[in-house]
């Protein structure tokens, strides 16, 4: 992801197919709401153009549920491959997070948000936390301190039984 120009959550709303389709290699062209931009700049709608076929090492976009999505411009055009990371957002996952980075809204849909003093300031960026994202040390978090702590328990038990047996096996 270190290599791509933009990565977003978005859903896709269209596909269209190459017309007529010549090789695996055509372009396929997928077109998605923006959620959220982890990286780059888009707005709220946006066009990725991908190879029609995963054996040419095109995209495998699903239209179930929103998609993590990775791309690299091209021109004007933004292009993704097999390899880029996309992947399927499911409720249990929570967007990606991009270390560093907050994730925003897209382009043209952050509206200044009006103060009692009647000034406008910038909105705060979503940071993908808020629905409990495995990253954010939610519930997942819990459980892989739980396990870090037991591991830790158990060396140090091991430790200790070593220490004593080695204590009791001098001679005094």
């Amino acid at each position: 992801m270190e290599r791509s120009d933009v990565s977003f959550t978005g859903t896709l709303v269209e596909r269209v197919d190459p017309d007529p389709l010549v090789a695996s290699t055509d372009a396929v062209r997928y077109v998605f709401d923006v959620e959220l931009v982890h990286k780059g700049s888009v707005g709220p709608r946006v066009e990725v153009e991908s190879a029609v076929s995963s054996e040419s090492c095109g995209a495998v976009i699903s239209d179930e549920s929103p998609m993590f999505v990775v791309a690299t411009r091209e021109g004007d055009r933004l292009r993704t491959s097999l390899c880029d990371g996309n992947r399927p957002i499911t409720n249990l996952d929570g967007p990606p997070q991009v270390p560093g980075r907050a994730p925003t809204p897209p382009a043209g849909q952050r509206p200044p948000q009006p103060t009692g003093a009647g000034q406008a300031v910038a909105p705060q960026a979503q940071t993908g936390c808020e629905n409990g994202a495995p990253d954010c040390g939610g519930a997942n978090g819990t459980l892989v301190g739980l396990l870090a702590a037991g591991a830790a328990l158990a060396v140090a038990a091991s430790a200790g039984g070593v220490w004593l047996a080695r204590r009791r096996a001098r001679p005094q």
